[in-house]
């Protein structure tokens, strides 16, 4: 099985939010080799969603779900297309807190999952300092975060990248 293409969500196995199983979708009722790893959220539990009726919208329809929160999108002013798509097509990720898509070009950034040690250490300054504004991290605090950052713990460190300018951004995040 091939899965369909997220703009905002290019590798969802790599990021670990689809697995690999033998499974029934509960909203097309077909076989699937791939599922959502996760809940959509929504009224009532809603488990192993297909790619397939992710990206159609059509799980979202069908059990009345949506897969992120948009808040951030629409306080940032994007188009409402976009945070459709986001909302309602585009796998989520899983976050210790809430995850929040990062923005771009007046687009949601793509995201790429949690950031490698060694992606970390060769990042621009530009984009290390950007981060620690947002996140209100003193310099002695960010290498402390740094020297002993452990891709998938706490903090979590996700990596985005405009689609448009292929800047990286960050998103920090503490259980």
């Amino acid at each position: 099985m091939s899965l369909p293409y997220f703009k905002y969500h290019p590798d969802p196995i790599a990021t670990g939010m689809f697995e690999r199983t033998t499974a029934i979708c509960p909203c097309c009722e077909q076989s699937t080799e791939y599922v959502y790893a996760t809940q959509p959220y929504g009224v009532e539990d809603v488990e192993d969603l297909c790619p397939n009726c992710i990206a159609s919208g059509l799980a979202a329809t069908k059990f009345d779900v949506v897969f992120s929160d948009i808040c951030p999108l629409i306080e940032a002013g994007l188009k409402q297309e976009i945070i459709d798509e986001i909302e309602l097509r585009t796998p989520g990720f899983i976050a210790w807190q809430q995850e929040e898509w990062l923005t771009c070009c007046d687009d949601v950034c793509e995201f790429h999952g949690d950031l490698q040690k060694d992606e970390l250490l060769q990042l621009p300054p530009a984009v290390i300092e950007k981060l620690r504004k947002k996140s209100g991290i003193n310099e002695k605090d960010w290498q402390e975060i740094a020297s002993d950052y452990i891709p998938e713990s706490s903090p979590a460190i996700y990596k985005f990248v405009c689609r448009h300018c292929q800047t990286i951004q960050l998103g920090l995040d503490y259980n």
